[in-house]
């Protein structure tokens, strides 16, 4: 087995747009730079690359122009290529969202180019190598973000201390599972590290790597400067940092808490994890045939009514708690994107990798907790990573039950517009795949 690692800087420039809420929101400072990083892995002259670019999402396009200028530059085949977003709500301008969130086709150019140019430097890099994979456990920074309300409904992120909360509506993933890689003569050389919790916790207008890059610098001060962490983020469609009945996450820079946290773990996992065993490498994959669902409300008429009484304040950042009017214009406003694309029917990619007994789910859009725990009880493979925003801009995957008005995971959107038993394909499809077993439905 070979395999190399790299990463390219794709920190944008000050005063410009940070995806990841309602509101322009214009970074003004640099916590930490952002990145996209490469692991690559070779065994028999067959060659399995992953990039994990520091965004919000990526689109297709984008996923496609990263995996265009690999094949072109590279003997690396397009289908073996998996292209994931960390999900930062801190970075670049990415995507568009409703009327106030912009992509900068600039900046994407750039990440394109960047994030490509990390396999492309990786592959001149491959050399033998050895792997060793563990599973370890984090219960304490992560939780579920929808609860069961004491008038029956479900909802998202309700508040802090708020007293008509009956419980979690699920359990979180608390498995991190750590890939390591390093030199036949034992230099560190970088890692993979799979966890289940939003990367959203910077409350600050500035750019930042959140969690993982606290986690990287941690893994730089051990194995040193060169050393590439590359973080992937697990099922946390519903899971994030919020915790209703402390207030403990409002410590100033809180996300250095939590990659401190990640890091003690990820090094702990390291010190026991077992040489990986099998030295191949596969892939698989499927593109399923998704619905969309459909508006059924005059879009422009409803933004028309609500424009007339609601107002913005200047620089006024929306949550889940804000007024419901002002919630619903912004969503209008993005319903305005989705119905531009006239077309019923969504074109989902599901793929599985294998390196030796290490398998990679790579699924679409931000998927259920509940999807990834039902993955790993039923994969046939030991180490599981289950890599999510993936390939392209697919919205969230709720599970059926979830789809609900005061449910934020499932408002049609943008951000949540396949049909409900998206997730259950999905899942059922990725079982397949790495099992060898599936057949075109």
């Amino acid at each position: 087995m070979k395999a190399a690692f790299y990463e390219s800087d794709i920190t944008p420039s000050l005063y410009t747009n940070m995806p990841g809420y309602f509101s322009e929101r214009l970074a003004r400072n640099i916590k930490d730079k952002i990145y996209a990083k490469a692991a690559l892995f070779e065994s028999e002259g067959e060659k399995i690359a992953f990039v994990a670019i520091d965004a919000n999402f990526i689109t297709e396009d984008i996923a496609e122009r990263v995996k265009a200028r690999i094949a072109e530059h590279t003997d690396i085949k397009k289908e073996n290529i998996t292209v994931s977003a960390t999900h930062l709500h801190n970075a670049g301008p990415t995507v568009d969202w409703g009327r106030f969130v912009k992509k900068d086709p600039v900046y994407i150019s750039l990440v394109c180019d960047k994030a490509a140019d990390a396999v492309i430097v990786a592959d001149f890099n491959l050399e033998p190598v050895k792997i060793k994979c563990g599973n370890g456990c984090l219960d304490s920074i992560s939780f579920h973000r929808i609860y069961k309300m004491k008038n029956g409904t479900y909802q998202t992120n309700p508040g802090k201390r708020n007293p008509d909360i009956v419980e979690p509506a699920g359990d979180i993933d608390p498995d991190v599972t750590v890939l390591f890689v390093e030199t036949v003569n034992g230099e560190p050389l970088g890692c993979i590290t799979n966890f289940a919790c939003h990367q959203d916790c910077v409350d600050e207008y500035v750019f930042s790597g959140d969690y993982s890059s606290q986690l990287s610098n941690r893994l730089k001060n051990k194995y040193g400067w060169a050393f590439v962490s590359l973080f992937v983020l697990g099922t946390c469609g519903n899971i994030n940092h919020f915790d209703v009945k402390t207030d403990k996450d409002t410590v100033f820079e809180y996300y250095r808490v939590m990659g401190n946290a990640l890091a003690d773990e990820v090094l702990k996992t390291i010190y026991a994890a077992e040489s990986l065993h099998g030295d191949f490498v596969l892939q698989r994959s499927e593109i399923l045939c998704l619905k969309k669902r459909k508006v059924d409300f005059d879009v422009e008429a409803e933004i028309d009514r609500l424009e007339k009484t609601v107002e913005f304040e200047a620089g006024e950042i929306l949550g889940s708690q804000s007024d419901p009017d002002k919630l619903k214009l912004v969503f209008d406003y993005d319903l305005q994107n989705y119905i531009k694309d006239p077309c019923e029917v969504k074109e989902v990619p599901v793929k599985f990798f294998a390196v030796g007994e290490a398998a990679f789910f790579a699924l679409p859009g931000e998927v259920f907790v509940e999807y990834g725990q039902y993955i790993k009880k039923n994969s046939p493979f030991r180490h599981n990573f289950i890599i999510t925003n993936s390939n392209g801009l697919f919205g969230y995957i709720p599970t059926k039950d979830r789809f609900m008005p005061t449910v934020y995971e499932s408002k049609l959107g943008c951000t949540s517009y396949l049909e409900e038993s998206a997730g259950e394909k999905i899942t059922k499809t990725a079982l397949l795949l790495a099992s060898g077993k599936y057949e075109k439905q």
